[in-house]
């Protein structure tokens, strides 16, 4: 990327305080245990999706802020996350999955290179440091069929649609994605290159769930829905 970082209001955003971003659907089994993991040094943000069980009741007994967002989609649980964070001036994000999957310890590997604005994209790419079982054939097709799709549109070799990713709130606000479903990486990616952003995918450790099911690889319904959005998305940013 040949381009140099783009800017927010000020000079600097190495001291901002980061806001971890944690869209969650149902997930009541695990969601207290994965905020009591995820170091002090990060505010944290769930953004309930219209959660049918104990989920933001539970949530309310912890340390994370929480907003509603009834209206359903991954998408739109996250850009309802970013609007609520810039609202509450934050400055950096980071998504992190409820399930934990991505070790909390690794958060600030993501976000530095974002605060230090070295970076306007940083991904945590699971497939070399996955432990054994931890992504499904599910998630292993999509991801393949995603990178090729995107790397076909716009010649980026991404290796990874990895869930944990860092950026400037306001810059990823700037994007305008449209997406509210589970299209939103791919949209985001695909833009991303377009607008010349400087991205980085870093090799991280990924495990199992720690508890509860996904919304996708758990559901072969809901993944072959998964793996059209896949193909529509990429077919709608093809130009």
């Amino acid at each position: 990327m040949s381009k140099e970082l783009r800017q927010d209001n000020h000079s600097s955003i190495e001291n901002s305080k980061v806001l971890v971003l944690i869209p969650a659907f149902n997930e009541m089994e695990i969601i207290a245990q994965t905020i009591d993991a995820i170091p002090t040094e990060f505010d944290i943000l769930v953004i309930n999706n219209g959660s049918t069980d104990q989920t933001s009741s539970i949530v309310r007994t912890t340390r994370a802020l929480i907003v509603e967002e009834n209206r359903k989609g991954y998408g739109q649980a996250v850009y309802t996350g970013i609007l609520e964070g810039i609202r509450k001036g934050y400055r950096v994000g980071v998504i992190y999955d409820a399930d934990a999957a991505n070790d909390p310890k690794d958060i600030h590997k993501v976000t530095d290179p974002i605060c230090a604005q070295k970076y306007d994209l940083c991904i945590a790419q699971r497939t070399k440091l996955a432990q054994e079982g931890s992504l499904t054939s599910v998630q292993k097709f999509g991801n393949q069929l995603s990178t090729f799709l995107i790397k076909k549109i716009t010649g980026y070799p991404f290796s990874d649609m990895g869930s944990m990713r860092a950026f400037s709130l306001q810059n990823l606000k700037d994007l305008k994605l449209e997406d509210r479903g589970f299209g939103w990486n791919i949209e985001m990616q695909i833009k991303a290159v377009r607008k010349d952003w400087k991205i980085l995918e870093l090799d991280l450790p990924y495990r199992r769930r720690s508890g509860g099911e996904s919304k996708i690889s758990g559901n072969r319904r809901a993944a072959v829905q998964a793996g059209w959005v896949i193909l529509s998305t990429a077919l709608r940013y093809a130009r």
